[in-house]
């Protein structure tokens, strides 16, 4: 199993039948790419609330679950399930017993991008010193490189698979280049 392969183990003894492992990976794109989505608990007061996030290109997405022993999952979907651009499904899985113990009921609310984000995860120039440090929501940094430095590597990683970055840089004052970082055009 890879570590892509994002597997929530739950505790369920107290309390009856639960899930061994909950998976989602995204339907095949056109290259025929699938890629795993990862699950993470909601935030909610629900217990047994979870939710996953799709990108833009991921058009639809299959959940894979597996019951402890002595239980069995219904209500699974047994194909993929389509979702809209900035649309987001919320999708009830029961988790029955074979031998006597209390059912449980799970959440799993699967939301996808719009594809209208233009936003970075992050950001890191080699070598450089930048004002202000990264943020999410900042377009344009100051960059300090040393004078011995004529190249500056940039890393990035997008908040949406898919976008395109587009970066422009200007000498500003001996010493001094401004990054402006944002949509291709």
């Amino acid at each position: 199993m890879s570590w892509a392969q994002l597997l929530v183990v739950f505790s369920t003894a107290a309390t009856g039948c639960g899930l061994r492992t909950l998976f989602l990976r995204s339907t095949a794109d056109g290259s025929g790419a699938a890629m795993p989505v990862d699950v993470a608990p909601s935030g909610s007061a629900a217990p047994w609330a979870y939710r996953a996030q799709l990108d833009y290109n991921m058009q639809g997405f299959v959940i894979i679950a597996e019951a402890e022993t002595g239980c069995k999952v219904v209500g699974l979907p047994t194909s993929s399930t389509s979702i809209d651009p900035g649309s987001n499904i919320s999708l009830p899985l029961r988790v029955v017993s074979t031998e006597g113990k209390p059912p449980s009921t799970y959440s799993v609310a699967v939301a996808r991008s719009a594809g209208s984000s233009t936003k970075l995860a992050s950001l890191v120039m080699d070598g450089a010193f930048i004002v202000p440090g990264f943020q999410p929501d900042t377009r344009s940094y100051d960059v300090f490189l040393d004078v011995a430095q004529d190249v500056l590597t940039l890393r990035y990683v997008v908040e949406d698979n898919g976008q395109a970055v587009g970066v422009q840089a200007g000498l500003s004052r001996p010493g001094r280049r401004t990054a402006v970082v944002g949509e291709a055009r």
